[in-house]
């Protein structure tokens, strides 16, 4: 591809900046999904999203912007540096861990790209006061108004494993590594992790209490965010502890079970939701015994598959077992067998009844398995997983690319926008993958794995 990568990133910058900012420069969601439509009443802003933007324009030298981003979101807090309720449960506002994941996310990158001490802080002032409030993989719903936390767990807390890792990388606090590990325990709790090394969107003791709705998640096992999420984070903490803990018995026994048990997650998702043709079910139900419903799984669906693909890309890299790069490959030959030869472009739901939803491509996922497969590529050494990114990637800036943004869907067979909605996160996302293949163009061996900064940019949690 002869495209200049470092050009493109300014226009995106540039569209982002002139077209889904406030007037006080706070990047936004206009709510329906044009910037055309933006008035002060229709729009929110979007810090709970800060990991899917800070870090790249921190990347990009946009220090000006990031530190206005920052602002507006200390001023956006609450006393506690919590957010504001934005979801109500029994007419009352609510909060969880998992919608502060992202904005903890994007300070700790932040300060990890720019070294500014005031992200870090306040990602910290941000987690303790969180880990007060809530037993994570316990109580997941608090509410502000009552100082009460619901006995409802959201496997979603998953996510603060890796968070919580990495806050004891920098500052090396054992108190970080602790809450990392009291989160593991309760996660590893859920019924469904006991039977089958997979969670369950959400978990309690009292499931009579609930409406259906909930108990109805209790019993669905979802593969991307509840799990994939969990996984990245075992896989983040087993490094921790297996290469600062050679020394002690223990330690070294908690971090070969935390190996055993991953493997086993990656083993129950292979012969669980893997299709006949490699591709993954988004997701499947228990009966009541808490055996696995095999006859009314999910869709296939492209948000599952990419994650699941990444995070085995990441534990062959470090475990290098052939059958975990056979079954990324298992999955990525089933997605190249769907790209599109006119557009280049994936299906998001290729196995949907509605002939349009089978056709439609899904802007935020392209970006994602793009990268994913550029993992595939050096790790397999097979030139077809390159190939499969540059098609994506071409069929990104030629199709879903507009000068008012990135339209949200695509018809892959002819390129038509299906729908014209732009999301402002997807489109800063876009960015990472901009970034790598700047780095690719500078140098055609540009190694993922062995760069620390560029792998962790390309993380999608």
């Amino acid at each position: 591809m002869n495209a200049d990568y470092s050009k493109i990133a300014g226009e995106v910058i540039k569209i982002l900046k002139e077209n889904f900012c406030d007037e006080h420069g706070t990047l936004i969601q206009p709510k329906k999904g044009h910037y055309r439509n933006f008035t002060p009443k229709n729009s929110t802003p979007i810090f709970n999203d800060l990991g899917d933007y800070l870090p790249f324009f921190a990347e990009l030298g946009e220090d000006e912007f990031c530190d206005k981003q920052i602002q507006a979101t200390k001023k956006h807090l609450s006393k506690k540096h919590l957010l504001q309720p934005q979801q109500k449960f029994f007419g009352l506002g609510f909060i969880t861990p998992y919608e502060h994941s992202d904005l903890i996310l994007g300070l700790v990158d932040d300060y990890k790209i720019r070294r500014t001490q005031s992200s870090l802080d306040l990602a910290e002032k941000i987690t303790k006061s969180l880990l007060k409030r809530f037993r994570l993989g316990k109580a997941s719903f608090y509410f502000p108004s009552l100082c009460f936390a619901l006995p409802l767990a959201d496997s979603n807390d998953g996510m603060f494993i890796e968070l919580l890792v990495e806050l004891y990388k920098i500052t090396k606090d054992e108190f970080y590594l602790k809450q990392a590990k009291d989160l593991t325990k309760n996660l590893q709790s859920f019924p469904s992790y006991k039977k089958h090394y997979l969670l369950t969107s959400l978990h309690t003791r009292f499931r009579w209490l609930f409406p259906k709705s909930i108990r109805t998640r209790c019993r669905e096992i979802r593969l991307m965010k509840n799990n994939s999420n969990t996984l990245f984070g075992l896989l983040e903490l087993y490094k921790v502890k297996q290469n600062s803990t050679r020394q002690d018995p223990v330690e070294q026994e908690f971090a070969k079970r935390l190996k055993k048990q991953i493997r086993r997650s990656i083993r129950a998702i292979k012969e669980n939701f893997q299709t006949e043709s490699g591709c993954l079910y988004r997701s499947k139900k228990l009966n009541p015994d808490l055996s696995i419903n095999h006859k009314k799984p999910g869709p296939v669906d492209l948000t599952q598959n990419f994650p699941i693909l990444d995070f085995t890309c990441d534990a062959y890299q470090l475990w290098n077992e052939k059958s975990l790069l056979k079954f990324a490959q298992e999955i990525g030959d089933c997605w190249i067998g769907k790209q599109s030869f006119k557009t280049g472009l994936l299906p998001e739901l290729p196995n949907s009844k509605s002939t349009h939803e089978a056709k439609n491509s899904y802007f935020d996922s392209e970006t994602d398995m793009l990268i994913a497969f550029r993992k595939l590529a050096k790790l397999s050494g097979e030139k077809k997983y390159a190939n499969a990114a540059d098609k994506i990637m071409e069929g990104i800036l030629t199709w879903h690319r507009s000068p008012e943004g990135y339209y949200l869907k695509v018809d892959i067979t002819n390129g038509q926008a299906t729908d014209k909605h732009f999301k402002t996160k997807f489109i800063s996302l876009f960015l990472k993958a901009l970034i790598l293949y700047k780095k690719i163009a500078d140098d055609p061996e540009a190694k993922i794995y062995q760069d620390s900064a560029l792998f962790d940019l390309l993380k999608d949690r």
